[in-house]
């Protein structure tokens, strides 16, 4: 990532190691998540350089989509129209962000947006616009949204939610989930049960955590597979769930992550086991896509600008921000779990 960083702060989107190309392709929400992760690094490592790579990265990011919308509201706007996911990604970033001042503007309005896109039937709405596009992508932004809530809460900030609000739109999600699982759902859920549980003690987030947890564990693929595919996560009879990716391969173990140091910190060590060897088998499965030396990258001719990225899959080499930042999150999860207050009483 750091290789990549021009100037000004910005990351390319995609890659293409062959061609030795940029794409011309575009994400917002895939371009704050390298914000967060870089940020988060720099946390972990204490880092000065790591640390303002991530404000420039976020200032870049944050000038080229942020966009008064009107009514006290900011949102990520793209040609394609403005997401619920871009504008709750974005507030994270900054939220999590050792710069946050910088971009308390843009923080306040964009958690404006984001409380304007709540719903009392389905938790979330999840365009802003165009209206013919609300519900779509409805498994990724509701959790994305609920995690920026989850983590406003427990920071106290003065824009959070309320407690009692932050569970109705949990209930929602959970009891539309259950209708229809998808795993798309289960990484962003899983980081918001853990931040609210953090926060309240309350069983039934955890519960719900190791509820969707355990489901997904029988997607993650080892048995009768070659070698350098073991450990990703694809069900094959399920091929409207998408296609093994390392970019979800990443966000299934920032989930997992939170949820083992939920089941440990509850005592729950044979669960706590299952979720750390399904970790264990997804960090084999984003080595094996890792561009690592030279022997991984001798037919790139611009070997510098891949080396530590993470091929789509091992028939698709093309490079994605998102893979790098979901996994990076996930990394730093694992090395710095997170903690939990259990609060006796409170906690049934």
């Amino acid at each position: 990532m750091l290789g990549n960083l021009s100037a000004e702060g910005g990351l390319p989107y995609k890659y293409w190691p062959s061609r030795g190309t940029v794409s011309p392709a575009d994400n917002a929400i895939r371009r704050f998540l390298a914000a967060r992760a870089l940020a988060q690094l720099g946390e972990l490592r204490a880092s000065a350089e790591l640390r303002e790579a991530a404000r420039r990265n976020l200032r870049y990011t944050l000038d080229r989509y942020f966009r008064d919308i009107g009514g006290g509201r900011g949102a990520i706007v793209e040609p394609t129209g403005a997401k619920l996911g871009a504008a709750a990604l974005a507030a994270l970033a900054i939220l999590e962000s050792p710069a946050r001042r910088e971009f308390l503007p843009q923080l306040t309005m964009l958690a404006a947006g984001v409380e304007s896109l709540a719903d009392a039937e389905h938790g979330f709405r999840t365009f802003f616009f165009p209206p013919g596009r609300d519900g779509e992508n409805w498994n990724f932004y509701s959790g994305e949204a609920l995690l920026f809530w989850a983590e406003a809460l427990r920071r106290g900030a003065g824009f959070a939610p309320s407690l009692e609000r932050c569970t109705a739109a949990f209930e929602r999600c959970c009891a539309r989930h259950r209708g229809a699982r998808n795993p798309a759902f289960v990484p962003w859920h899983t980081q918001a049960c853990a931040a609210l549980f953090a926060h309240t003690g309350r069983r039934a987030f955890a519960g719900f955590a190791f509820e969707i947890n355990d489901w997904l564990l029988a997607m993650q693929q080892w048995d009768g597979l070659p070698p350098d595919l073991r450990g990703r996560f694809y069900d094959p009879g399920r091929p409207e769930f998408g296609p093994p990716h390392a970019a979800s391969t990443g966000a299934y173990l920032e989930g997992l992550a939170d949820a083992a140091a939920l089941a440990r910190a509850l005592g729950q060590g044979t669960r706590a086991a299952s979720y750390d060897r399904a970790i264990d088998r997804g960090l084999r499965s984003l080595r094996q896509l890792q561009f690592r030396d030279w022997r991984d990258a001798f037919y790139v001719s611009r070997r510098a600008r891949v080396m530590g990225a993470l091929r789509t899959e091992v028939y698709d080499n093309a490079v994605r921000v998102d893979s790098a930042a979901h996994a990076l999150t996930a990394a730093v999860k694992i090395l710095r779990p997170m903690e939990f207050g259990i609060r006796g009483p409170a906690a049934g």
